[in-house]
């Protein structure tokens, strides 16, 4: 007599299945975690690019309409550097928690700008601004402070003179 073989699977070709089907959904997870932090990555230099491109841009409006004689520049890179604009003594000062901007009004006979304190933080920790005076020009540099994977951005220019 014959007999029936029975329909289904084997423990052992169940286990095998089981098996391969972790093996792929790791590798999946894998690739898409590789994915997810390189997105991640690629986010953070493009919110570094546009603060740096944003803090460029006031440091350079307020330099534009500066007055060279009275304005001073940073000495060696720490401390603050006071531009004198017609409204305005704006303080850029470096910190250990970064670069920072202040606002104070100013009145046509000032001539000395005042003490600086505190301010607009423009950079993160490691973030710096540079200004050097030659003359009647400025020399600039923005740098931000270093993303996750040790990269640091930053911009030179020069502003005003002819």
């Amino acid at each position: 007599m014959r007999q029936k073989r029975q329909q289904g699977f084997t423990v052992i070709e169940l286990l095998i299945a089981a098996a391969a089907a972790v093996i792929i959904l790791a590798g999946v997870a894998l690739v898409m975690g590789t994915g997810f932090r390189q997105s991640t990555s690629g986010m953070k230099a493009t919110q570094a690019q546009t603060n740096l491109q944003a803090v460029y841009r006031m440091l350079t409006n307020d330099l534009r309409g500066a007055d060279p004689t009275l304005s001073t520049g940073h000495n060696g890179g720490s401390g603050c550097a006071h531009i004198a604009t017609a409204l305005h003594w704006v303080a850029y000062c470096n910190t250990a928690a970064g670069a920072t901007r202040s606002e104070t009004p100013r009145h046509p006979s000032d001539t000395s700008p005042p003490q600086s304190t505190g301010g607009e933080a423009l950079t993160g920790s490691g973030g710096s601004i540079s200004i050097s005076k030659s003359d009647t020009q400025f020399l600039i540099t923005v740098r931000t402070s270093e993303n996750s994977d040790g990269h640091q951005l930053a911009v030179t220019t020069r502003v005003g003179g002819n």
